[in-house]
């Protein structure tokens, strides 16, 4: 049990390492505070998108786990 621990979930339905529906499976399963984001490309190319980078350095905001100077820009 980690609650009240902020889970952040990014699964793609192209891994071909863990099926989609199991990632599924254990977000509905994790407690609140939680949040899912669908993304595209293979296991472990996430974060080869800027978007998705910048979704995660967002939760960290926040969650209260990132430094001023780490903070996403805006512009």
């Amino acid at each position: 049990n980690l609650a009240p621990t902020p889970l952040l979930f990014f699964h793609s339905p192209e891994d071909a390492v863990i099926p989609f529906h199991q990632g599924q499976k254990v977000f509905e399963r994790a407690q609140e505070p939680k949040r899912w984001i669908t993304t595209t490309g293979p296991h472990i190319a996430t974060f080869n998108f800027k978007e998705y980078r910048t979704q995660l350095l967002q939760f960290f905001d926040q969650h209260g786990a990132l430094s001023p100077s780490a903070r996403p820009r805006t512009d």
